[in-house]
């Protein structure tokens, strides 16, 4: 959460040890809305001054927007706040349904239809700024057409990220998450607790699309996960100088 990065020394002491690019957990523009969800007051001073310290020690930094019913219809807000200031390399990530989102899902729930249209909208306004739209996390094509290319971990080739080249720096087939019941591979990871229903089988995606998280589809259901006849257009056709697939720095 970087709370304790708002200690000089502690950035200084990370930047010092080789740290380069560390990620944020912000969820609103400012901290009304951030604080009033992980109900930490001055949660967001914190974080906003530890981002700040890793800024002016060169550390890349980027946030990511948990979604929520609570801060989902203020999303491209939210991520005109953080592009006004300098921060960039943005990332959505929807839901899991465990911990606390479990607990407090009677005022925080929402569908992946409802995230869907916040984010085409929070989408428009990366366009109208002409910058690079932030990565997608745990939806799939089927309530999102088009934006494959920004969302990480719907298929296990998904799960792979390039530089601005396009070369490949992480191979899903290659990279090992270290357990202590033993190593998985990035893309077998992705599969977990992952489910389709019959239906999937008519999808233009069904060889690739590992499907939805169990626990959402024990929540919501599955009738959000209509198949696709076919592929759909990109959502960056006609935009300039936007990319449809991942994109990261490449760390000498």
């Amino acid at each position: 959460n970087g709370l304790r990065l708002a200690e000089p020394g502690y950035a200084d002491a990370l930047a010092r040890a080789g740290l380069s690019l560390a990620r944020f957990s912000l969820h609103g523009p400012g901290p009304g809305l951030h604080d009033a969800q992980v109900q930490v007051p001055g949660a967001f001073a914190k974080a906003w001054e530890g981002l700040e310290n890793l800024r002016a020690r060169g550390v890349a930094v980027g946030v990511n927007i948990v979604l929520n019913k609570l801060n989902a219809p203020r999303l491209r807000e939210t991520c005109a706040w953080f592009l006004e200031r300098g921060v960039g390399d943005l990332g959505i990530i929807f839901p899991l349904y465990e911990g606390d989102m479990a607990f407090y899902a009677a005022r925080t729930a929402l569908s992946m239809t409802e995230a869907a249209a916040a984010v085409r909208d929070a989408f428009a306004e990366f366009r109208v700024r002409g910058a690079e739209p932030p990565f997608l996390l745990n939806l799939t094509p089927c309530v999102l057409p088009g934006y494959e290319g920004r969302i990480l971990r719907w298929s296990g080739d998904a799960a792979a990220v390039y530089d601005g080249a396009k070369t490949m720096l992480i191979d899903p087939e290659a990279y090992r998450l270290d357990r202590p019941e033993g190593g998985k591979g990035l893309a077998e990871s992705s599969a977990e607790h992952k489910s389709k229903p019959a239906s999937c089988a008519r999808c233009v995606y069904a060889p690739r699309c590992l499907g939805a998280e169990r626990r959402y589809l024990d929540r919501f259901g599955a009738a959000e996960l209509v198949p696709l006849a076919r592929i759909p257009a990109p959502f960056h056709r006609g935009w300039t100088g936007t990319r449809g697939w991942r994109r990261a720095r490449r760390v000498a």
